[in-house]
């Protein structure tokens, strides 16, 4: 065995041994036998990831790759990952807590529509609650 063989970034194992890449959600910027670092709590990279940078916001939560993220406040949502910003749920529509789709953005009371869709107000004398 050779032990001057490392594993690259983006890899593990012991040196001289069978390097495998890195688990999901973790990277590894060096090179020798080290496991990696795990990404920040509500992000998430790929297999064999190599920088922090690798690490992206997980739907429903914004930040910068490789940064802290942010859950999208009331009336928000984020479908994708990555580092984009949480969109407002349509006019005259509300969402507890941050989502993942858009269909979660549902009417205010006395306003109708399709969730995630346009709300329009009820006529006089229909009410919604």
């Amino acid at each position: 065995m050779n032990t001057d063989c490392q594993c690259i970034p983006g890899w593990t194992g012991e040196n001289g041994g069978v390097c495998t890449q890195c688990d999901p959600n973790h990277y590894k910027a060096s090179i020798g036998p080290d496991t990696g670092l795990c990404c920040l709590s509500n992000s998430i990279s790929v297999i064999g990831s190599t920088t922090n940078m690798d690490c992206q916001c997980i739907p429903g939560w914004t930040g910068q790759n490789g940064s802290v993220c942010a859950q999208c406040i009331a009336g928000e949502y984020k479908a994708v990952p990555g580092p984009g910003d949480c969109s407002q749920c349509p006019p005259n529509s509300f969402f507890q807590t941050g989502s993942i789709i858009d269909t979660a953005c549902q009417c205010l009371a006395g306003w109708t529509g399709a969730n995630g869709g346009l709300c329009t107000q009820c006529l006089p004398g229909e009410y919604t609650s």
